[in-house]
């Protein structure tokens, strides 16, 4: 069923064009897993501007932008490497999104109540929309060209045509909204609003207003799983995040987190959760199914958060100490395993030893001779695993 919703024809091309490097990619998997099966990837730390706030992550080419409020920039990661790779101009910006379809960055200015629109490839100035009062937060759903800002003084939600880059809406919505979310299969958003503890629906195709759902205490933080539907709040002050399922909003789970869970993101290839804890100085991963927490050291105030699908990670921005954390996913499918391409394609970063071959002609990787027929499947298994995420990042 997974793998039905993934494999679109692009997918699917995808998946063909790296059929040849399966063997490869097994080979390496193979080396990492099961002749060192102590070197799993740690998470790692990448210094940015002062006070990073939000950030977000091109999907096909794996570049991670972050936004530094105080440094009036951002800062481009290299999401191969996750070394910082250059720097661009941007006032005041508080929170980014990424649009999949135009290949435009949305940086809100929260200072001068606007968002910048740049180009993800050229990087240059597309263009400057005005939108509402203290602009916080912004989503994007590709399939329908919207773009919602929350504007956190007017209790309301400016939405912008992706085409045009011109405000087409404003949506009243709750007190203080914080946060939003949308999800690019069902086109509904979802609004956090930090002062009413409750959040709002929007229809993102008719843009009216569908429901109000009360949660927790301070709504900070939202998100959404475009495969399943399930939605995520962060409620700030119980230090919980509840998971509600998207079609009735009837709640799933209460998920216990760190102190002030600020941002959440959700993996949706895997289903993990990720949750910054802004005065926890932690991350809670939660994995699937079963929602069980696991609490990663991160820098200091982190209160950003998001994941490039096709490799797992997640980056948390820390917010106190001007840093980055890059949170490992999957084992076996993660950041120091795998890398974008010019072509959106996953190729390996580690380089095996050459044999040279019989006839002379060329080198191939010689497969360990010490691994078992069930070693070689895992190993296929995981392989496939990595194409699949490559497919669903694609996809997104």
């Amino acid at each position: 069923m997974l793998m039905q919703t993934r494999t679109t024809s692009r997918a699917r091309g995808a998946m063909l064009r790296l059929a040849p490097a399966v063997f490869v990619v097994a080979f390496l998997a193979a080396t990492a897993i099961f002749v060192n099966p102590a070197s799993a990837a740690q998470a790692s730390t990448i210094v940015v501007g002062s006070q990073p706030d939000g950030i977000a992550v091109n999907q096909a080419t794996g570049r991670v932008f972050v936004a530094d409020y105080n440094s009036n920039n951002l800062t481009i990661i290299n999401g191969n490497t996750n070394v910082r790779s250059e720097n661009i101009s941007a006032p005041f910006p508080t929170a980014l999104a990424f649009d999949s379809k135009t290949g435009n960055l949305y940086s809100v200015d929260n200072a001068d109540d606007n968002v910048s629109v740049i180009g993800g490839t050229s990087l240059t100035s597309v263009a400057n929309v005005s939108v509402g009062t203290s602009p916080d937060a912004v989503a994007v759903d590709p399939k329908t060209g919207g773009v919602f800002v929350v504007n956190s003084e007017d209790d309301t939600v400016s939405v912008i045509n992706a085409s045009t880059n011109t405000v087409v809406a404003t949506i009243p919505v709750g007190d203080s909204p914080d946060a939003v979310a949308v999800n690019p299969t069902s086109h509904m958003v979802y609004v956090a609003n930090n002062g009413d503890n409750n959040f709002t629906v929007i229809n993102g195709l008719t843009l009216q207003r569908v429901a109000n759902v009360s949660v927790g205490n301070g709504p900070d933080a939202i998100a959404v799983n475009p495969t399943n539907g399930a939605i995520y709040v962060a409620d700030s002050s119980d230090g919980v995040v509840m998971e509600l399922n998207g079609t009735s909003y009837h709640q799933i789970a209460n998920i216990t987190v760190g102190t002030s869970p600020d941002a959440v993101a959700v993996d949706s290839f895997d289903g993990t959760v990720y949750v910054a804890n802004y005065q926890s100085n932690t991350t809670s991963v939660i994995s699937q199914p079963g929602n069980v927490v696991t609490a990663v050291n991160v820098g200091k105030l982190p209160d950003a958060v998001a994941v490039d699908v096709a490799t797992g990670t997640a980056y948390v921005t820390n917010n106190a100490d001007s840093t980055v954390t890059a949170i490992p996913g999957t084992p076996g499918v993660t950041a120091t395993s795998t890398s974008h391409s010019n072509t959106t394609s996953h190729q390996t970063t580690q380089t095996s030893v050459p044999t040279t071959s019989p006839g002379g002609g060329g080198s191939i990787p010689e497969f360990p001779p010490q691994l078992g027929a069930a070693s070689v499947v895992t190993v296929f298994v995981v392989a496939a695993y990595a194409l699949a995420r490559r497919a669903a990042s694609e996809k997104r």
